[in-house]
């Protein structure tokens, strides 16, 4: 994070798709980037098992990059 100037993210938004039910056994999460910037980031994140392939959910995050922590703006306590 630091290489990219911003010293933390928060989430700004999250869309997540229940495709199956899923018992037991282990599972496997994918996350590829779709949009890398600055100051924002989109991931798209598979989750499938491992027994069959299946897919499990699916979902899409995007993060907002912070050059400073709430907490530096006088806008609480850390």
């Amino acid at each position: 994070m630091q290489e990219r100037g911003g010293v933390g993210v928060v989430g700004v938004a999250n869309s997540t798709d229940f495709l199956r039910s899923h018992g037991e056994g282990e599972l496997r999460a994918i996350a590829e980037p779709i949009h890398q910037s600055r100051t924002q980031q989109i991931w798209q994140v598979v989750i499938s098992r491992t027994s069959d392939g299946k897919a499990v959910a699916r979902g899409q995050v995007r993060f907002q990059i912070l050059d400073r922590l709430p907490f530096e703006r006088g806008g609480g306590s850390a």
